[in-house]
């Protein structure tokens, strides 16, 4: 009661008391939304993007597509209208598939064109990963002594024309370390690799500690989030690695995500029968176990293991799916719009081959990614 009569006789205090009272409600909001601050803009920028990224009922009459002039018109309200109406009947699906590639580089690197410096870390991460695919590709002609497919071969992030022309000019992976020596990729041929999947392991390791070495140095908003979405990324590579090593039986290093999954992978033994149903019941407590399961059940059929990469992939696309409505503030958001991208370029992939090699709509469906 006295305080009442305090303010009662005091207008004044009441006065002074509500501005500090909304100024120390300010002060917290402030607080509490500035690590967002760097991401709003970029996020307005992909939002409005995401509205142009194929939906599911536009797959449904892509898939349903027979021939490139139906796809033609099925694409005609996407961002691939131009692209597709330049294409002929019956397109050069190798160089079709290049300007699928450069384009998404394109948009990779627009978007990194109008984001600040908050979202460097993981923009740069997809920037190395693209990086790397062309190392990789480089690498892998080196490593069999013969010449990369040069319409797969173009300029991204840090590999300039100038280097390309360079790497041309290598005959050994050993050549190569040294023209990117200047890059930073330089630390992954610190070592000889016995053979393309340890050097590709190599690259992808290199790529996952950047990130979380960057990530933990500045603090980034969701940094840890953002490190556990890359290590399931990198899990599923891990998986895919060893489901295509053991055709062969060979002993392969795995990149270090340490996760559940990494630990499972590191004591499951290659050797012997039904390994791919042994890896599988090995997987089953895990994010991919009934990915894992349902690539099985359709690996039984044909014998093919790209039933599970396919099944892994949406696994990991469920994940980012089902991660964005509680994560729809930060650097979350321009990962997914650009995964989803990805997927898209991949899913237009299948569905030109599709139509050259006279795939039906459900086998269409089951190799793209939704």
């Amino acid at each position: 009661m006295w305080l009442a009569d305090i303010l009662t006789k005091n207008p004044m205090l009441l006065m002074v008391l509500a501005v500090c009272a909304f100024m120390m409600i300010a002060v917290v909001i402030v607080l509490r939304t500035r690590p967002l601050i760097p991401f709003l803009y970029a996020g307005a920028r992909v939002s409005a993007r995401s509205a142009y990224l194929i939906g599911e009922q536009q797959y449904t009459a892509l898939t349903s597509a027979g021939s490139f002039a139906e796809l033609k018109g099925a694409l005609e309200r996407t961002n691939y209208s131009e692209l597709f109406r330049t294409i002929a009947e019956d397109p050069d699906l190798m160089s079709l598939h290049s300007e699928l590639e450069k384009g998404f580089v394109k948009e990779l690197e627009e978007v990194k064109g109008f984001s600040g410096v908050g979202l460097s870390h993981v923009l740069d991460t997809f920037v190395m990963m693209w990086e790397a695919k062309l190392i990789k590709t480089f690498a892998k002609a080196r490593m069999n002594g013969r010449e990369p497919d040069e319409q797969f071969i173009f300029p991204v992030g840090c590999i300039t024309e100038r280097m390309i022309e360079r790497l041309n000019g290598t005959k050994t992976v050993q050549d190569m370390g040294a023209v990117l020596a200047s890059t930073r990729f330089a630390p992954a041929f610190d070592r000889v690799s016995a053979d393309i999947w340890e050097f590709e392991i190599t690259v992808d390791s290199f790529i996952l500690e950047n990130f979380k070495r960057l990530s933990a140095d500045a603090k980034v908003y969701d940094g840890r989030f953002m490190s556990d979405m890359l290590a399931a990324r990198f899990d599923m590579i891990n998986i895919i690695t060893i489901l295509k090593k053991t055709i062969s039986g060979e002993d392969l290093s795995l990149i270090p995500t340490g996760t559940d999954v990494e630990k499972l992978l590191r004591e499951f033994k290659a050797d012997g029968e039904e390994r791919e149903k042994r890896l599988a019941n090995s997987l089953k407590s895990t994010l991919y176990g009934e990915a894992m399961q349902k690539g099985y059940e359709s690996f039984l059929d044909d014998g093919h293991y790209s039933h599970f990469e396919n099944a892994l992939h949406r696994a990991y696309m469920g994940l980012v799916k089902k991660n964005e409505l509680m994560h729809y503030q930060g650097p979350f958001p321009i990962y997914a719009y650009l995964l989803r991208k990805e997927y898209e370029m991949r899913n237009l992939m299948v569905l030109s081959k599709g139509i050259q090699d006279r795939y039906t709509p459900e086998e269409k469906t089951e190799m793209m990614i939704i």
